[in-house]
Protein backbone atom coordinates (compact mmCIF):
# COMPACT_ATOMS: atom_id res chain seq x y z
CA UNK A 1 0.00 0.00 0.00
CA UNK A 2 2.84 2.38 0.68
CA UNK A 3 4.87 1.77 -2.79
CA UNK A 4 0.79 2.82 -4.53
CA UNK A 5 1.06 6.37 -2.25
CA UNK A 6 4.20 7.55 -3.09
CA UNK A 7 3.81 9.11 -6.22
CA UNK A 8 0.82 11.39 -4.45
CA UNK A 9 3.50 12.31 -2.03
CA UNK A 10 5.99 13.15 -4.81
CA UNK A 11 3.08 15.16 -6.65
CA UNK A 12 2.42 17.17 -3.35
CA UNK A 13 5.98 17.75 -2.69
CA UNK A 14 6.87 18.53 -6.26
CA UNK A 15 3.79 21.41 -6.41
CA UNK A 16 5.28 22.41 -2.95
CA UNK A 17 8.51 23.14 -4.40
CA UNK A 18 7.01 24.85 -6.96
CA UNK A 19 4.98 26.94 -4.58
CA UNK A 20 8.33 27.92 -3.21
CA UNK A 21 10.31 28.70 -6.71
CA UNK A 22 7.60 31.05 -7.82
CA UNK A 23 7.77 32.88 -3.95
CA UNK A 24 12.12 33.03 -4.65
CA UNK A 25 11.81 34.58 -8.36
CA UNK A 26 8.87 36.94 -7.65
CA UNK A 27 10.39 37.82 -4.42
CA UNK A 28 14.05 38.53 -6.24
CA UNK A 29 12.66 40.40 -8.83
CA UNK A 30 9.81 42.12 -7.68
CA UNK A 31 7.97 43.89 -4.66
CA UNK A 32 6.55 42.34 -1.49
CA UNK A 33 2.99 43.31 -2.85
CA UNK A 34 3.55 40.87 -5.66
CA UNK A 35 5.11 37.75 -2.86
CA UNK A 36 1.99 38.54 -1.25
CA UNK A 37 0.18 37.60 -3.68
CA UNK A 38 1.34 34.94 -5.11
CA UNK A 39 1.70 33.55 -1.63
CA UNK A 40 -1.47 34.04 -1.25
CA UNK A 41 -2.92 31.68 -4.11
CA UNK A 42 -0.93 29.18 -2.83
CA UNK A 43 -4.03 27.64 -1.37
CA UNK A 44 -6.31 27.76 -4.30
CA UNK A 45 -3.44 26.32 -6.44
CA UNK A 46 -3.35 23.32 -4.07
CA UNK A 47 -7.48 23.00 -4.05
CA UNK A 48 -7.23 22.63 -7.60
CA UNK A 49 -4.15 20.19 -7.74
CA UNK A 50 -5.80 18.04 -4.97
CA UNK A 51 -9.31 18.64 -7.26
CA UNK A 52 -7.53 16.79 -10.25
CA UNK A 53 -5.53 14.01 -8.60
CA UNK A 54 -8.80 12.96 -6.52
CA UNK A 55 -11.09 12.97 -10.02
CA UNK A 56 -7.98 10.95 -11.51
CA UNK A 57 -7.65 8.40 -8.50
CA UNK A 58 -11.60 7.96 -7.78
CA UNK A 59 -11.62 7.11 -11.70
CA UNK A 60 -8.48 4.92 -10.98
CA UNK A 61 -10.60 2.90 -8.49
CA UNK A 62 -13.38 2.68 -10.27
CA UNK A 63 -11.87 1.09 -13.73
CA UNK A 64 -9.75 -1.34 -11.01
CA UNK A 65 -12.72 -2.54 -9.77
CA UNK A 66 -14.43 -3.32 -12.67
CA UNK A 67 -11.09 -5.25 -14.28
CA UNK A 68 -10.79 -6.87 -10.67
CA UNK A 69 -14.81 -7.87 -10.78
CA UNK A 70 -14.39 -9.41 -14.13
CA UNK A 71 -16.41 -6.94 -15.73
CA UNK A 72 -13.82 -5.60 -18.72
CA UNK A 73 -16.78 -4.47 -20.82
CA UNK A 74 -17.90 -2.20 -18.86
CA UNK A 75 -14.59 -0.54 -18.54
CA UNK A 76 -15.68 1.48 -21.77
CA UNK A 77 -18.39 2.65 -19.44
CA UNK A 78 -16.72 4.10 -16.75
CA UNK A 79 -13.81 5.72 -18.56
CA UNK A 80 -15.53 8.65 -20.01
CA UNK A 81 -17.19 9.42 -16.48
CA UNK A 82 -13.85 10.82 -14.76
CA UNK A 83 -12.65 12.41 -17.89
CA UNK A 84 -15.75 14.20 -18.37
CA UNK A 85 -15.66 15.52 -14.86
CA UNK A 86 -12.07 16.63 -15.81
CA UNK A 87 -12.38 18.20 -18.63
CA UNK A 88 -15.66 20.10 -16.89
CA UNK A 89 -13.33 21.22 -14.24
CA UNK A 90 -10.60 22.61 -16.65
CA UNK A 91 -13.33 24.34 -18.75
CA UNK A 92 -15.05 26.33 -15.64
CA UNK A 93 -11.74 27.06 -14.23
CA UNK A 94 -10.96 28.79 -17.66
CA UNK A 95 -13.72 30.57 -17.95
CA UNK A 96 -13.02 32.33 -14.35
CA UNK A 97 -11.65 35.98 -15.12
CA UNK A 98 -8.46 37.23 -15.22
CA UNK A 99 -6.88 39.61 -13.40
CA UNK A 100 -4.88 41.89 -15.03
CA UNK A 101 -1.58 43.75 -13.69
CA UNK A 102 0.24 46.57 -14.72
Amino acid sequence: MRGRSLPIAAASILQQLFSSADLAVVGRFDSAEAMAAVGSNAALVNLLVSLFMGLSIGGNVTVASLIGRGEKARVHEAVPSPWQAARSCSFWESSLPRPCFA
